[in-house]
């Protein structure tokens, strides 16, 4: 079986698309749709054929530009079951526990409600890597606007630790705030010194760190979470 390829895609002004490609099938899937053109741009230059869309949730800059996607492409659209009547064109709804396919490759459905209350992540557990959406990032996790603090922690804490320390494609890029956020939230000073020095390259780089490990932004996570928990 051969290894999938992604590719990921500057979008907006600080949002990120994937094409992830199956060379075995010839599939593409499209996580997300941040922006038209440079998702389109992107096929085209690679001569691959979109089959589907694997939407995490239902926000504007994630699902907005399903429509005019499919239509140029014809593809499917898959997105989470608990905002279906939210993700435009939707063609099947999926949950925690189901399994979606890019040829030979699954990924497994997991539900990481918080950002949202129906968002998902799509996990390819035999390529580690997790396409997270708006729920975790290169610095911690996303804003919690419909769902509640202990619903964030629980999809942190159960949902993402059960597996094998997937890659994981966050959404969107880091911003410098976000980092300095995120390193007050330690009170150990080797911690915060080693967070500091890990994302300096990326911040030079002017990029997002799509290889991002799960242990390191799920304890950034953790800790704004706890603090913010507190009454």
């Amino acid at each position: 079986m051969a290894t999938i390829e992604i590719i990921q895609i500057p979008c907006l002004s600080d949002n990120y698309g994937y094409l992830v490609h199956d060379p075995d099938s010839g599939e593409t899937a499209c996580i997300d749709t941040p922006e038209t053109e440079p998702l389109l741009r992107e096929l085209d230059a690679r001569g691959w054929t979109l089959t589907y869309i694997w939407n995490t949730h239902h926000h504007y800059d994630h699902a907005g530009n399903n429509l005019e996607i499919q239509q140029s492409t014809g593809c499917q659209i898959i997105g989470p079951a608990g905002e279906a009547d939210k993700i435009p064109g939707i063609d099947t709804a999926v949950d925690d526990g189901d399994s979606v396919f890019l040829g030979a490759h699954r990924a497994t459905i997991l539900n990481v409600g918080g950002h949202t209350l129906g968002h998902i992540a799509y996990h390819m557990d035999t390529q580690e890597a997790a396409f997270v959406g708006d729920a975790l990032f290169a610095l911690g996790c996303g804003r919690v606007f419909e769902g509640t603090m202990a619903q964030m922690w629980e999809s942190l804490q159960c949902r993402f630790c059960g597996h094998h320390r997937p890659q994981q494609c966050g959404a969107a890029s880091p911003r410098r705030r976000d980092c300095c956020f995120a390193r007050r939230q330690s009170t150990d000073r080797a911690d915060r010194d080693k967070f500091r020095a890990r994302h300096q390259s990326v911040f030079a780089r002017h990029k997002c760190s799509r290889a991002s490990a799960f242990g390191h932004e799920r304890g950034a996570s953790r800790r704004c979470i706890q603090r913010n928990s507190r009454p």
